[in-house]
């Protein structure tokens, strides 16, 4: 119950669409400033967790009889073993090379949003 609280809170925040705000403050002589909508984009990208949920029913999905056996064997088919499947597949390099852009793109933007103020105001 605690942890879908979690993912309530989580995925409840958001900017309303008609507030706006910035922040400033002074780093080594540069004043950076942030605004409310990056402040709550950065929020709002730690919804993309939600993703490993439907990759992992996507890995497990064509297992024919997976909650029989999963009941008669006791080994639960859940995260770690759709990870396995998937670097065991043929496919791994695909999932990788997504997995690895995915990455650069979300610490991109991250860090993007924490120092484009200190680029452009002066």
């Amino acid at each position: 119950l605690r942890s879908l609280w979690l993912e309530w809170l989580v995925c409840a925040v958001h900017v309303p669409p008609w507030y706006t705000d910035e922040w400033s403050a002074l780093s080594v002589h540069n004043l950076v400033a942030y605004r409310m909508e990056t402040v709550g984009m950065v929020c709002n990208i730690l919804r993309c967790y939600l993703t490993w949920w439907l990759f992992q029913q996507y890995m497990v999905s064509d297992l024919p009889m997976r909650h029989a056996v999963t009941r008669i064997t006791t080994v639960p088919f859940g995260h770690v073993f759709a990870l396995k499947r998937a670097v065991n597949d043929w496919n791994a390099v695909t999932y990788l090379t997504i997995l690895w852009g995915f990455f650069i793109v979300f610490f991109a933007y991250l860090f993007r949003s924490s120092e484009i103020t200190a680029c452009l105001v002066s």
